[in-house]
Formats: C-alpha cells, structure tokens, sequence
C-alpha cells in the first residue's frame, strides 16, 4: 500500500542518497535494518519507524523536518 499525503519521505531519501553518493547498504546498515527495508521507505511502500527517524537524518546530515517534508523550515512560510 503507497501512502498518499504530505510526507515526502521517500523522495528526500533518494535524493539525500543520490547527492552523499552513498548506498542503500550504507543506510541500512548504520540503522541496524536490512537494504530491503531502506528499499521499501525509497519506494514509499513502508515508512521508517520513528526510532530510525533521527538516525537517517544524521546520516545524512539534515534536520528531520527536511527528511519528513523536502524542505528546511526556512524555505516555508508560516
């Protein structure tokens, strides 16, 4: 099931990979999880849980906002 909302998980997570040149491997195993798992949160067929929420964002080196939406606070207007 493909969640349908707001969140943009999914597509940050492919783009963050793309620009540290790292691997879905890498991902998965600084979250303790398996590369079908990160493949998955890619496809936007599961979502990481909200323990793993932290590790991806400091792996790669964002905030968690920006994981969850695509976009820093400050590109918003509030």
């Amino acid at each position: 099931m493909k969640y349908n909302d707001n969140l943009h998980i999914a597509e940050t997570l492919v783009d963050q990979r793309k620009k540290a040149g790292k691997s879905q491997n890498d991902l998965a195993q600084y979250c303790g999880v398996s590369t079908s798992s990160v493949s998955k949160w890619e496809r936007a067929t599961t979502r990481p849980s909200f323990i793993h929420l932290p590790m991806i964002a400091d792996f790669y080196n964002i905030t968690i906002h920006k994981l969850l939406t695509g976009k820093e606070k400050d590109d918003e207007s509030f």
